[in-house]
Order: structure tokens, then C-alpha cells, then sequence
């Protein structure tokens, strides 16, 4: 599980993982490190059609861009 993953290179780095507390809140995730820097990762899917690939799913990125001056529980912007 990807979860796992992320916990592991969390732990190898001296991060801290925080998931966010609804499953369609931007970021997908965050690190946090000693110093309190926090760093967002947004994961993205795409899908095929016939032979190509049909683009980037932008979930709830655009979302957060429209709503800056609104801070989730880690005080990023949602």
C-alpha cells in the first residue's frame, strides 16, 4: 500500500506523515520536518483510452487554489 510506502520514507528521513482529515482535502498529504517546514504532495491519476493516455485528474487542486484565505487543521490553504 502506498501508505506504507510513504511512512517508510517518512521515517528514513526524520518526517512526520500527516494524512489529511477527509479523504478529498489537497493536499493527499504532508510531511512535516524538525523545523516545522511542511511539505504537500498531491497525488495525480490518468486513465487510457484505447492507446493514449486521456490527461491528468485534478481532483481537488483547483479548489484549493480558489480558496487561499482558508486554512485546514495544519494550517495550509484548502
Amino acid at each position: 500500500m502506498a501508505e506504507n510506502r510513504m511512512l517508510t520514507f517518512a521515517n528514513k528521513n526524520g518526517l512526520k506523515l500527516k494524512l489529511p482529515s477527509k479523504q478529498n482535502y489537497y493536499p493527499d498529504l504532508t510531511f512535516e520536518d524538525s523545523d516545522g517546514h511542511l511539505f504537500a504532495v498531491d497525488f495525480k491519476s490518468s486513465y487510457y483510452t484505447s492507446e493514449s493516455v486521456n490527461g491528468l485528474t485534478l481532483g481537488s487542486y483547483w479548489g484549493y487554489f480558489r480558496n487561499r484565505d482558508k486554512k485546514n487543521e495544519y494550517g495550509l490553504s484548502i
